[in-house]
């Protein structure tokens, strides 16, 4: 340390001033400061391997042999056999090719079981996964995509081009032209109605006739129109006839289901208990795990390729994240309607079954209860009324709505309908008879 002494200039007392200097690294002092991170090292780990052995004692589980998979797979599994299998894949007379070839069955035969059996479900899943999409590429021929056009007015007065887009199902199909329903809010007052098929192909089409109820529609394109390719690699869809899909059944949602085109989703079915009431009508909802949208269209086949559902849109929650359909089979009449232009009677009736269960239970007399009539319809003009027991119509007994559906459907517009019901009043339930003239649903 050095000390320098300098004279204040205000006469005070000298400032000091040190520096300090370290103190050179000696060879020794280096030798020795390296003996002891050595010492301290092996101290370390003499500690921690004791620590490690006294764990694996106790806990049985001690960790004598080789950490590599393979060795670790082949140790484990002599472990389950006796002593002297192990010695003759590892004895002395044993080289490294034979303990390599020993060591192929004995992992086959613990671990690769299951790896045995994963890659096997993984084939039977691409083969699924295979076969669903085949099915669902052949239904897509009788696929296409439907945009109808009308014009706007912005706020400047300028005029643009408004479109909106969904899936069209070829239903139809003779040496004219080709039928192809879809949904109502596409096609219905547009100026123009576009046809993209499967192959690109764009051509105008027609409008026929629509349901307000249901909301599908029905436009047609000309055969005359389409190019010989296209009008080859189309064809009208295959239509289920038999009973609903039960609950676990696969299905296939083909079109636009999330609301995007050109796209297959495979699920199962989940429930078909979901009944969504319309005038004259209900439907027994098909509901699915197939991620959908409230703006969703499309169609769902089955494992024999035919369509058995079509997508709805009137009735989804906006909520739900789920596909739904309506029984296909449940439209056909409609759709045929829809196709010949030929009027659909119509009453304004929606009504719930009672069944004797629910008699029972109520006290309400068996047959349809109306839940709710139409403004100004048919059946408000005759005098039905909600809360209205309907049990006979043109002198045949009905106990459910579906039968009542059928009588309705197969009605003309102005044909004359006897209903009886049942209706609650002070003294009890009185029956009454009403004429309804049948209207035209629109």
């Amino acid at each position: 340390m050095a000390v320098e002494r300098n004279p204040g200039e205000d006469g005070r007392a000298p400032v000091i001033t040190e520096e300090i200097k370290k103190r050179p690294l000696t060879p020794a002092v280096f030798a020795a400061r390296a003996g002891v991170f050595v010492l301290a090292a092996l101290l370390f780990g003499s500690l921690a391997r004791l620590a490690f052995d006294w764990t694996g004692l106790l806990t049985g589980q001690r960790n004598t042999g080789p950490s590599d998979p393979v060795s670790a797979a082949v140790l484990n599994e002599s472990r389950t056999e006796n002593a002297p299998e192990a010695d003759a894949v590892y004895g002395p007379s044993s080289d490294v090719s034979a303990a390599s070839e020993a060591a192929e069955p004995v992992m086959s035969g613990a671990s690769s079981a299951d790896s045995f059996e994963g890659r096997e479900y993984l084939e039977h899943l691409r083969e699924l996964n295979g076969f669903l999409n085949d099915i669902g590429t052949e239904v897509k021929r009788s696929m296409v995509l439907v945009t109808g056009f009308t014009d706007k007015a912005d706020w400047f007065s300028s005029r643009y081009p408004a479109e909106i887009s969904a899936s069209g199902l070829i239903v139809s199909r003779d040496d004219e032209r080709l039928a192809i329903l879809t949904y109502l809010d596409v096609v219905e007052n547009r100026e123009n109605i576009l046809v993209t098929f499967p192959d690109g192909e764009i051509c105008s089409a027609g409008y026929v006739d629509g349901d307000e109820l249901t909301g599908i529609a029905v436009i047609s394109v000309p055969c005359a129109d389409l190019s010989p390719e296209t009008a080859a690699g189309c064809t009208a869809a295959r239509l289920s006839s038999g009973m609903n899909p039960d609950p676990g059944d696969y299905v296939i949602a083909i079109g636009s289901p999330l609301g995007y085109s050109e796209a297959i989703e495979f699920g199962t079915i989940t429930s078909t208990d979901l009944e969504v009431s319309v005038m004259d009508d209900e439907y027994n909802m098909i509901v699915t795990n197939i991620l959908g949208s409230s703006v969703g269209s499309g169609v769902l086949a089955n494992l024999e390729g035919e369509v058995a559902g079509w997508i709805s849109r009137p009735y989804e929650n906006h909520e739900a994240a789920v596909v739904k359909a309506v029984p296909i089979r449940e439209l056909k009449g409609l759709i045929n309607n829809l196709i010949l232009e030929r009027k659909t009677g119509y009453a304004g009736i929606s009504g719930r079954d009672v069944t004797a269960g629910i008699s029972k239970a109520t006290g309400i007399p068996e047959g349809v209860y109306v839940v709710e009539t139409g403004p100004d319809s048919p059946a408000v003009r005759a005098g039905i009324t909600e809360g209205d027991i309907i049990t006979e119509v043109n002198g045949v007994r009905v106990a459910d709505m579906s039968r009542i559906s059928e009588m309705i459907a197969a009605s003309s517009p102005g044909d004359s309908m006897k209903v009886r019901v049942l209706r609650e009043g002070s003294d009890g339930y009185a029956a009454r008879t009403f004429t309804i003239t049948i209207g035209e649903r629109t």
